[in-house]
């Protein structure tokens, strides 16, 4: 590991405090609903210097610079672009296909630009970070890769369908199951490629300072990782369903029961159903518990920060920076699930407490190893960044990235 080779570490830290960010962001709703939206742009940016600023890398803060006003200017442009598109699709509903088409084709540079934006405007001891201008690289990642990620899904909800739901189950030979079962591994093989280009994409075109981030030989270990998720998933699937199988087989029967489908299912089978509904919620919320935690460790553990010099050299060096993740899948899992009964059982009012509990986790189970001092990094001067794509983002819920 690079961390080994080098100095002792140096901790991330997060004091932010549920009191303290739940009078934020109630105040930010009360506001954002009194003047029509209008104050979301003072929202957005009040959130994110509350956390930028609670988080403490060697003592020193992280802290966010966009301008409210700016951001506004962002989002009444895209305002107006989906009021635009609303009209347009209702006297023309044919143009829906074509705006589709079109918002495809733009969704690199969407992406592109909301990356852009937000590392422009996160500083650390008074330095930007940045995010190059890699169009040609967003096109790839998130046009050539990740259109195949759907269609890989269809082609295999088609194979699916014709070998399994239009034909029948005890009809079909080997050749259709090995046919599925094929579609399976092309679809898991390359979603994970996805998700890693993904975070190979947003690693390697950020920079701070002089220096730049690179994200070094990642792939197997999430393919590693997956594979191991999606085997925790149907082992437990597996176990539940011979725990319940009479539970199953009741089931089944009364759905498939035809003339006698009116049959009605007892007390204790309702119970079981529900009893196994909540087992499928906890065994989801752990494997994603463990993906997340995995690919996060991973991701981290793999991302060096170096002068760009030493990128094109032959022999490896070793990177002025590294960093660490030291996330657990079961402690990140109570904390998924806590966290949603928290937010359910209060209406939506834990909501600040949920953030501040996952953030102070992650945050405080980083590390970075350093054999340079991180106040000799300099400064390297950047362009201005407009603020319609990040804001074209936010309002499509465009959320890439662990």
């Amino acid at each position: 590991m690079l961390q080994d080779r080098m100095l002792k570490p140096i901790e991330f830290e997060f004091h932010g405090k549920a009191g303290e960010y739940f009078r934020i962001w109630i105040v930010n709703i009360l506001l954002t609903i009194v003047t029509l939206g209008i104050y979301s742009a003072w929202a957005k940016v009040r959130n994110k210097q509350y956390f930028y600023g609670n988080a403490l890398l060697d003592a020193s803060p992280f802290e966010y610079s966009a301008s409210p006003v700016a951001i506004l200017k962002g989002r009444l442009v895209v305002a107006v672009i989906l009021i635009a598109y609303s009209v347009i699709v209702r006297i023309f509903p044919s143009s829906d296909g074509i705006f589709f088409i079109l918002f495809l084709i733009v969704l690199p540079w969407l992406v592109m630009r909301s990356y852009m934006f937000n590392a422009r405007y996160s500083n650390y001891r008074n330095l930007n970070f940045a995010f190059e201008k890699n169009l040609s690289g967003a096109v790839k990642v998130f046009l050539g890769i990740g259109v195949l990620v759907p269609v890989s899904f269809i082609a295999f909800g088609y194979l699916y369908y014709t070998a399994f739901i239009k034909g029948n189950l005890g009809s079909v030979g080997v050749s259709g199951s090995v046919l599925v079962l094929a579609g399976i591994l092309i679809v898991f093989l390359w979603y994970v490629f996805y998700m890693h280009a993904i975070q190979a994409y947003k690693v390697d075109n950020h920079s701070y300072g002089q220096l730049a981030f690179r994200l070094h030989k990642a792939l197997k270990t999430f393919y590693k990782y997956y594979f191991i998720g999606i085997l925790i998933f149907v082992a437990a699937l597996v176990v539940t369903v011979i725990v319940f199988r009479q539970a199953f087989q009741d089931m089944f029967f009364v759905l498939g029961a035809g003339s006698n489908a009116d049959m009605e299912i007892s007390p204790i089978e309702t119970g079981f159903y529900f009893i196994m509904t909540i087992l499928y919620v906890v065994i989801y919320f752990y494997v994603y518990a463990y993906i997340r935690a995995k690919i996060f460790n991973t991701v981290w553990g793999c991302t060096a920060l170096n002068k760009q010099s030493a990128y094109v050299m032959s022999a490896p060096t070793v990177p002025l920076v590294a960093f660490k993740g030291h996330l657990k899948p079961w402690n990140l899992f109570v904390i998924y699930i806590t966290n949603t009964i928290g937010i359910i059982v209060s209406l939506g009012l834990l909501i600040p407490w949920a953030k501040i509990r996952l953030a102070r986790y992650r945050i405080n189970n980083l590390e970075v190893y350093s054999i340079t001092d991180l106040k000799s990094i300099t400064a390297v001067e950047r362009e201005k960044v407009g603020t319609i794509g990040s804001e074209m983002s936010d309002i499509l819920d465009i959320d890439i990235g662990w």
